[in-house]
């Protein structure tokens, strides 16, 4: 059985639990200090925000859109945290009164394998790159390299996304998950912020794809969504692929290709269009500096999250807001091509 959980809901039941993870570690440190950034608008039709229903997750909408539509961003800083005596449980972290849930799991009872002793361990994942791929790339790569500098990277374990094995021999990321482990030591690093820090890191791993690869993909690229997410139906598909076609994109099925084909193809694009979702994060890394992504958007669906990873990857961001219709939503061709224009015009010259 395991003690760590009984343990914490004890401590929990004497109102002794939950204790802020600053207040539990032996000592913390800054990796890069809080800045303040000004950054691009985005490109969009002001019509097609009239039709903007809700968003997901917890953010409201009005924070939704205001964070789409603000040019200023202030980024917190990447601090480290260096824990004594912590256990990983199948999915969390405990020390003393201090729990972590690091993926969207029951909390663990029994024991199925024995325990690892560790001296000292990083950890290199988040709850978000745990469960969405998008996050995974954006946010769990570049902290495996921040966390190589204060020890062995490790996660904990999960099921590989499907070009995770692929992406981590492409980016030098060996993946050593765990799921039951105690640590002498484990340095935790808070990373969420945008920051100099972590534009920094995605430049190294923008430069080991590069070295890997051998010329340009298209320049106009479009992303399907596949069958691996959530399912977000455009009605008039066909109609959007003869358009999209006779415009100069070239469509990739993620699903049908290896991560390292992904990277060839998308290398050095300068328009990559798709349904907004972890998918289009294949682009991040390997689009060319002061190219656009533009997210395809449910009415129903708003969210401004893949626009807060752009701006660290020298990329605009534009959105295309679809109509609700029966069966999922249907992409007006005269929006996509007022919007497709506003790109062109915003694209440095080649």
């Amino acid at each position: 059985m395991y003690l760590a959980p009984l343990k914490h809901k004890l401590l929990s039941l004497l109102g002794a639990g939950d204790e802020e993870l600053s207040a539990v570690c032996a000592r913390s440190w800054q990796l890069a200090p809080a800045t303040q950034q000004t950054v691009a608008p985005p490109i969009y039709n002001p019509a097609d925000l009239e039709r903007i229903t809700s968003s997901p997750g917890p953010a409201p909408l009005a924070r939704q859109l205001q964070d789409f539509h603000s040019t200023t961003r202030h980024h917190l800083p990447t601090t480290a945290f260096l824990l004594e005596d912590v256990d990983a449980v199948q999915g969390y972290l405990y020390c003393r009164r201090w729990k972590q849930a690091l993926m969207p799991a029951p909390v663990p009872i029994w024991a199925r394998r024995p325990e690892l002793q560790i001296a000292h361990g990083s950890l290199a994942c988040t709850w978000y790159g745990n469960i969405y791929f998008g996050h995974w790339i954006c946010d769990d790569v570049p902290l495996h390299l921040a966390a190589e500098q204060t020890g062995e990277p490790v996660i904990l374990e999960r099921s590989a996304y499907l070009h995770e094995p692929g992406y981590r021999d492409l980016l030098a990321a060996p993946r050593h998950a765990i799921e039951r482990a105690h640590f002498d030591t484990l340095v935790i690093i808070r990373d969420a912020a945008q920051n100099d820090y972590k534009r920094r890191r995605l430049e190294v791993l923008r430069s080991r794809l590069g070295a890997q690869l051998r010329g340009a993909g298209a320049q106009r690229i479009f992303i399907s969504r596949g069958l691996t997410g959530q399912q977000r139906a455009i009605v008039n598909a066909e109609e959007l692929q003869a358009y999209i076609t006779s415009q100069g994109f070239c469509s990739i099925d993620p699903e049908r290709l290896s991560a390292a084909q992904i990277a060839a193809r998308t290398w050095g694009s300068r328009v990559v269009l798709g349904m907004e979702g972890s998918h289009m994060a294949h682009a991040l890394l390997t689009m060319a500096p002061g190219g656009v992504l533009c997210c395809i958007q449910p009415p129903w669906q708003f969210t401004s999250v893949l626009r807060e990873y752009t701006q660290n990857a020298d990329v605009r961001y534009a959105v295309v807001v679809g109509h609700a219709a029966p069966g999922g939503l249907r992409v007006d061709l005269d929006d996509l091509k007022r919007v497709l224009e506003r790109i062109e015009a915003a694209l440095p010259a080649a």
